[in-house]
């Protein structure tokens, strides 16, 4: 955030965990007006407060003041095109993502994950989605009937060795299972679609629920968008989704907030102490089910 005009507006989407760096209270009190997508974000921004020390002679610290943003923010709900993003009959998905899906994929019930595959160990990205690949395995393992899991993800592209990176953290979870359990389907979706591509996606009869374990959001845009399409939604009880998921086409995980692990730590956007929120794996497994 700069100072270009006589009236300067932030527009930021905020931080996924609870609390901002000094760095960030700088730059949004440079502004005249800060806007975010989410009570979560605004939440983040206006309660960070740390404190302005001077050092004394004797070489003992003083407080003389907090740090804080003393500029407004605001919501500003960043909404959704509802020509592009709402349900659709089966007979107006495009041929080719419909026959697509039920060519590859046998089962006839899919839970649906879209976000991007982050950086660090099992439980440690962003997204969660190790902890939810685990969770999953765990709910339908042995099973007579299994429904399968379609990841719409990619972690820095679209290439090839980007695939098998993700192939081989599947597999890392997967081998924490005894070899004899019979465990239910993964499906990666890797690459781009278009917006109406991703739409038809959301209504193809075979997927029937988007899960998602973040650990936070500023928004959750895949989430709002799958939501136009009236199908239930699993997701964290924290942070930007709250705002909109409705409350009777979702289950809403309960968990905890802890330490983010140092892999999420990044200087000057995401501190050392903030936290962010674990699921309760039990809750979770419940709900799947």
């Amino acid at each position: 955030f700069e100072t270009y005009g006589k009236f300067n507006i932030g527009i930021t989407a905020g931080i996924e965990s609870d609390i901002i760096t000094p760095e960030w209270i700088d730059g949004c009190n440079k502004m005249d007006l800060v806007i975010v997508p989410s009570e979560h974000s605004k939440t983040g921004l206006v309660q960070t407060i740390y404190d302005k020390v001077q050092k004394l002679p004797d070489g003992n610290q003083q407080k003389t003041g907090d740090h804080k943003i003393i500029k407004p923010v605001e919501v500003l709900f960043e909404g959704i095109d509802v020509d592009t993003f709402k349900k659709v009959d089966y007979d107006n998905i495009d041929t080719k993502i419909f026959d697509k899906i039920n060519n590859t994929i046998k089962e006839k019930f899919a839970f649906l994950f879209v976000g991007l595959w982050g950086k660090g160990d099992y439980g440690e990205d962003r997204k969660n989605i190790s902890t939810m690949i685990k969770v999953f395995y765990e709910a339908f393992a042995n099973k007579k009937k299994q429904p399968a899991l379609i990841l719409k993800t990619n972690g820095a592209g679209f290439s090839i060795l980007d695939l098998e990176d993700i192939k081989n953290k599947i597999k890392t979870i997967k081998d924490r299972f005894p070899k004899n359990y019979k465990l239910p389907k993964i499906y990666i979706l890797h690459g781009s679609l278009t917006p109406e591509e991703m739409n038809d996606l959301y209504n193809h009869p075979k997927i029937k629920s988007m899960i998602s374990f973040t650990h936070g959001e500023g928004f959750g845009r895949p989430l709002l968008e799958f939501s136009m399409t009236g199908k239930p939604i699993i997701a964290s009880n924290w942070s930007g989704q709250i705002d909109f998921l409705p409350k009777d086409h979702s289950i809403l995980l309960p968990g905890i907030l802890n330490k983010v692990p140092k892999s999420a730590v990044w200087d000057k956007i995401i501190a050392a102490e903030s936290k962010w929120f674990y699921i309760d794996e039990n809750k979770a497994y419940y709900a799947l089910n």
